[in-house]
């Protein structure tokens, strides 16, 4: 993302993000998607982008950078993202959505290894479209949190 020492062909700050996307899994009616992350101290937050990449103190991009926004400093980090949704029987159709971050303590924080799951169950019911959610997780500061949803789509 940087440059070191003010030097084009040095690496600076270097990031790295790779994913596998299978839009058909072994079927039609299977996909997975995966990405992973990793990351030095000045990834959204360099001199480029001073404020860091955000909009209205939200960060846009990564999703694994806010609590690094909030707590107003950059320290290295990894995380994993992995999708899957699978559509059965009558255009039913489950999907997953896993999400894990670790970002390096620092002196003064100490940040907690966050994760979190959101289901959804999507069924059609007559003309419309029913989604029956469930998220929970765990925060980068150790806080839990959880939520059910259900959307009715006309």
């Amino acid at each position: 993302e940087d440059t070191s020492n003010n030097k084009a062909y040095q690496l600076g700050n270097t990031s790295i993000t790779a994913g596998l996307y299978f839009p058909y899994l072994f079927s039609e009616k299977l996909s997975l998607n995966y990405e992973y992350s990793d990351w030095q101290t000045g990834w959204y937050n360099n001199n480029v982008y001073q404020e860091g990449y955000v909009n209205e103190a939200f960060v846009l991009g990564h999703w694994a950078m806010q609590p690094q926004r909030e707590m107003n400093t950059t320290t290295p980090g990894l995380s994993h993202y992995l999708k899957t949704q699978w559509q059965f029987g009558n255009d039913h159709l489950l999907s997953t959505q896993l999400r894990y971050s670790e970002l390096q303590s620092t002196p003064t924080i100490n940040f907690s290894n966050a994760w979190e799951i959101n289901l959804d169950y999507t069924i059609p019911w007559e003309s419309d479209i029913v989604t029956l959610g469930a998220y929970f997780g765990e925060d980068s500061f150790g806080e839990k949190f959880s939520q059910v949803s259900l959307t009715w789509e006309i």
